[in-house]
């Protein structure tokens, strides 16, 4: 990410804390006010859709990607925690009033409530993301534009032989590539102790976490097995143990399992992972393997390692952030 991209998600974050932080004190932190709060004063509608816009936005950005790089890790907090306390009981009160809002009364109002202010909380359009939202069922209408092109567009069929080599030869099979980025888990990736946002996340977790996540919603189990084991050793190196506490007394890197013993000793939420378990079938997955068919429960125990080292990412210890007042 340049400088301005960073300058820009960072200011949206420190937005997205400020709005969360006055829904805390409107509310008394207890989500079961929001309600009486948005039909009975203005200002809380202006906080409460500001919030229910940005989130979804934000989600948007979030499952349009396989991960998301330079997040200061007070935001990975703070977002969690409006998750847990907030978030459902924003998104039923405000989701209904935009619901309605598609359909106002006669009086372009809903509840009592002008249309144009529940679109428009604080008389600024809601916040929007770059990115579009992946189309429902992405893989139908793949095959069928394909197949309208084979029937009306004569001279495009030379594309849709070129389609059907990839899926029959190549054995691309979208529906299945499209089930499966669905499933995967979005990770938030913390900009690494010591540096700062504008430096970013470490390069090397970057690419490793990105051949690991197109491994796995290509269904390539063998391959996103050995990119998981190898983005867990970069994250423990790189987020948990100092340079100097992984290595051996002979100067030699520690293996895997032994920077994991080291780590949970250290560490109670790294225990609590129980990272050994997705370790042992991945290696079960390693030695099993013989190409051809995919299992399913091969790529699950994928998915289910690609989930622990989002924990293991997201809950990385860091150099205390000052979180934005």
């Amino acid at each position: 990410m340049d400088s301005e991209e960073v300058r820009a998600r960072m200011k949206s974050f420190n937005e997205f804390n400020r709005l969360f932080r006055e829904l805390e004190g409107r509310s008394g932190n207890d989500a079961s006010r929001i309600e009486m709060l948005v039909k009975n004063s203005a200002d809380a509608r202006r906080v409460v859709g500001s919030l229910y816009f940005w989130e979804n936005a934000f989600e948007t950005e979030r499952a349009n990607g396989r991960f998301l790089r330079d997040v200061p890790g007070w935001f990975i907090e703070r977002y969690k925690l409006y998750r847990e306390t907030f978030a459902n009981e924003v998104n039923r009160v405000y989701g209904r009033l935009s619901l309605n809002a598609l359909f106002p009364e006669a009086n372009n109002e809903v509840d009592g409530i002008p249309v144009s202010e529940i679109l428009n909380p604080g008389g600024r359009p809601p916040i929007k993301t770059a990115s579009s939202a992946k189309p429902d069922n992405a893989a139908e209408a793949v095959d069928a534009m394909v197949q309208w092109i084979w029937e009306v567009e004569e001279g495009l069929r030379e594309g849709v032989e070129a389609y059907d080599w990839f899926t029959e030869k190549v054995g691309i099979d979208f529906a299945k590539i499209e089930e499966r980025w669905e499933k995967l888990p979005r990770t938030l990736i913390p900009t690494r102790r010591n540096r700062t946002a504008a430096e970013g996340a470490p390069e090397a977790l970057i690419a490793l976490l990105d051949d690991a996540t197109k491994a796995y919603v290509f269904g390539l189990p063998a391959a996103a097995i050995a990119m998981c084991r190898a983005v867990l050793e970069r994250v423990l190196k790189e987020f948990y143990l100092p340079e100097e506490e992984s290595r051996k007394e002979n100067g030699k890197p520690m293996m895997l399992g032994e920077l994991l013993a080291l780590a949970e000793k250290r560490y109670e939420h790294i225990r609590r992972l129980d990272l050994k378990s997705y370790v042992a079938k991945a290696n079960k997955v390693m030695h099993r393997y013989e190409g051809g068919r995919v299992s399913e429960d091969e790529l699950e125990a994928v998915r289910q390692f690609l989930e622990a080292t989002k924990t293991l990412i997201e809950h990385a210890p860091q150099t205390p952030n000052q979180i934005p007042v």
